[in-house]
């Protein structure tokens, strides 16, 4: 009898693993630029994530995409490291504070989220807006 392998969540800019519980259950893997203030499993590059094509079932990136000097990049990379029917859970801020600095560069509408998903491969299922605090 074969098991079935957990799905494969990949954390990008997982930081402290705030998220790590919300995917009990899977095999959970943080990847994170630097040690500082995070617990990654893997030190590693949004823009050239060090993970092999088509193996993550889940990509979640939670309000990094705005200190990657070239978040197309990022994007592109969760495409290529997704299998085929894979997910892609992402949030970026429209309006915050700066923080972070000088690494905060930019601020997304929906379309803009949008343009990058649907250059970069994805079919885009949904795009929800939140307010600011």
């Amino acid at each position: 009898m074969r098991r079935e392998r957990p799905p494969l969540v990949v954390d990008v800019g997982c930081g402290e693993r705030p998220y790590a519980d919300f995917f009990e259950g899977a095999y959970y893997v943080g990847l994170n630029y630097g040690m500082d203030d995070a617990s990654p499993d893997i030190v590693g590059d949004a823009q050239q994530l060090p993970l092999k094509s088509n193996c993550a079932d889940i990509v979640f990136s939670t309000q990094v995409i705005e200190h990657v000097p070239h978040p197309e990049k990022l994007v592109r990379e969760a495409f290529r490291v997704l299998k085929p029917r894979g997910v892609l859970l992402l949030t970026g801020p429209f309006y915050w504070p700066l923080h972070e600095e000088p690494h905060d560069f930019y601020r997304f509408t929906r379309y803009g989220f949008e343009h990058l998903l649907v250059s970069a491969g994805f079919e885009v299922m949904s795009i929800r807006g939140m307010l600011a605090p």
